[in-house]
């Protein structure tokens, strides 16, 4: 049943800004204010040229909402997480950066049904960051890393035993959703779209995009595209929503 006092604003869900259309190169700077969580670069077909990008006057790099943790151990050929032991979520502390981490399990115990162990975490960058016990918090050194006890996946799967054993290590790696330097990338052919992701999982609000060049006085950029999804920060916060006055308010 159509809502005929339904807000129509689908189309600001994903917009496409067309450069020397929608926005201008001024003053040696492409500038754009936006609200959403996911900023792309849609590349050009000619010329060449490289560009630093900034969010709200900071490197995407310095933007700690913009990194993930990748599932340790895992690949197409198992069943993530029974077939690895592996942490199944990994927050932190302190912003990480972009690493490669390993984690080595060092003595193992069993209690009763359960496992105790202790653990080593190693970052490629940050060298030895501490060691860990499953069944309590763990709090790595540089605080780049953290593990509650309760996101450990320790069963085996089809009654099978976890791998967790002294001498076994998960590898896992923090990665940046975005990029601080632009740079163009290589077309696809056919026509079809060659994208770069400038900065993915900022807080769904106004921000404040910058690209300026370090080669040319412009670089191959034909169009920004904006992710804007339909619920921000403030309307996720479960306790202050009362479910009915939501639905009759946006559907």
């Amino acid at each position: 049943v159509v809502n005929p006092q339904a807000q129509k604003n689908w189309e600001d869900r994903v917009k496409t800004y067309q450069v020397n259309r929608d926005i201008q190169w001024k003053d040696g700077k492409l500038t754009l204010e936006f609200v959403g969580n996911k900023v792309e670069a849609i590349a050009g077909r000619w010329g060449e040229g490289k560009a630093a990008i900034l969010i709200d006057g900071k490197p995407p790099s310095e933007i700690p909402d913009l990194y993930v943790f990748t599932r340790s151990n895992y690949n197409d050929n198992v069943d993530w997480p029974w077939d690895v032991g592996a942490p199944f979520r990994i927050s932190w502390e302190s912003s990480p950066r972009e690493e490669d981490w390993e984690i080595e399990i060092l003595a193992v115990a069993a209690t009763g049904d359960n496992l105790v162990f202790n653990f080593k975490l190693t970052g490629s960058q940050t060298g030895f960051d501490g060691i860990g016990k499953n069944t309590e918090k763990f709090v790595s050194n540089s605080q780049r890393v953290v593990i509650l006890p309760e996101h450990w996946w320790l069963e085996g799967v089809k009654n099978e035993s976890s791998p967790i054993k002294p001498g076994y290590k998960l590898k896992f790696k923090s990665k940046l959703l975005g990029t601080d330097i632009y740079q163009k990338p290589k077309l696809r052919k056919f026509n079809r779209e060659s994208k770069v992701i400038l900065a993915q999982g900022l807080s769904n609000q106004k921000h404040y995009l910058t690209i300026m060049p370090l080669e040319a006085k412009k670089v191959p950029i034909e169009a920004i595209r904006i992710f804007k999804p339909p619920l921000n920060q403030e309307q996720l916060s479960l306790e202050e929503i009362n479910p009915e006055e939501w639905i009759e308010k946006n559907l």
